[in-house]
């Protein structure tokens, strides 16, 4: 539906230092979708299980949402975007 940042985002893991340039945007998905239809689902990378599950936007500050920074732009998409924004997020 539309373009909304570019991050640089910095993070440490299993002792590594990491830079990743992400590009997020808002998606609006097929009311038919399958997707929708699950509460949670699992993807493989590297090696590593990950758990995915829906949550209300309310109430992201109450797990743990990666990058942190999400929590509080997710918050604010109801708040028009003139421009997509580019910034920096360095994860202590």
């Amino acid at each position: 539906m539309q373009f909304l940042w570019t991050v640089e985002n910095f993070f440490i893991d299993r002792q590594k230092q990491f830079h990743e340039i992400c590009l997020f945007y808002l998606v609006e998905l097929d009311p038919n979708s399958p997707l929708l239809e699950l509460d949670t689902f699992e993807k493989m990378d590297h090696h590593k299980i990950h758990l995915f599950s829906w949550v209300n936007i309310h109430q992201l500050s109450s797990v743990n949402l990666l990058p942190h920074f999400l929590v509080d732009k997710l918050s604010l998409l109801d708040t028009p975007l003139i421009n997509p924004n580019h910034f920096m997020h360095i994860d202590a």
